[in-house]
């Protein structure tokens, strides 16, 4: 894929409140600390949450970090690949939805969110270890470490646009 002609990346996972919009929000702070003109935004495969804000612990660690966070979750559908250059998954389970969801047509456009962590890029599409686990269920600790893998994805996209342009 040639990431020069991306203009729009959506961040997907299950229910849009924790990983998406840590994603989102981390993407779009690079791309704007590096002057790119690339749209992000996130959804979720799932309904439970549509409209809700983040999680309380997703706004903690972002906002611990001085990102700046206005979210409301949404759900994916077909809709969307018309209009959406990338969709990035968080783990493969949203992965084989997305997939799902583009056919033949648009497969090309899904990949995995950690697949642009530098030490993660040589692995396969479908490598258990491009994951990011959900920290739904689990503590502040969590979220902490899901922010950033997130992070080192996000700065490894970033070097691979700069190769490629």
């Amino acid at each position: 894929m040639d990431l020069s002609q991306i203009k729009s990346v959506s961040v997907i996972c299950l229910g849009n409140i924790c990983r998406s919009p840590m994603g989102e929000v981390v993407l779009r702070d690079r791309f704007e600390k590096y002057g790119l003109d690339i749209a992000v935004n996130s959804g979720g495969t799932g309904n439970w949450h549509i409209g809700e804000d983040a999680n309380p612990r997703t706004l903690q660690v972002l906002r611990a970090k001085n990102y700046l966070v206005n979210h409301h979750a949404k759900q994916v559908d077909n809709s969307w690949f018309d209009k959406t250059d990338l969709f990035l998954a968080m783990d493969l389970s949203n992965r084989s939805n997305l997939l799902k969801l583009a056919g033949k047509n648009y497969a090309h456009k899904v990949l995995m969110y950690r697949w642009f962590d530098e030490d993660l890029s040589h692995l396969p599409q479908d490598h258990q270890d491009l994951e990011v686990p959900d920290p739904y269920y689990g503590t502040l600790k969590d979220f902490e470490l899901v922010l950033n893998m997130v992070e080192k994805a996000a700065d490894g996209f970033i070097n691979k646009l700069r190769q490629d342009n």
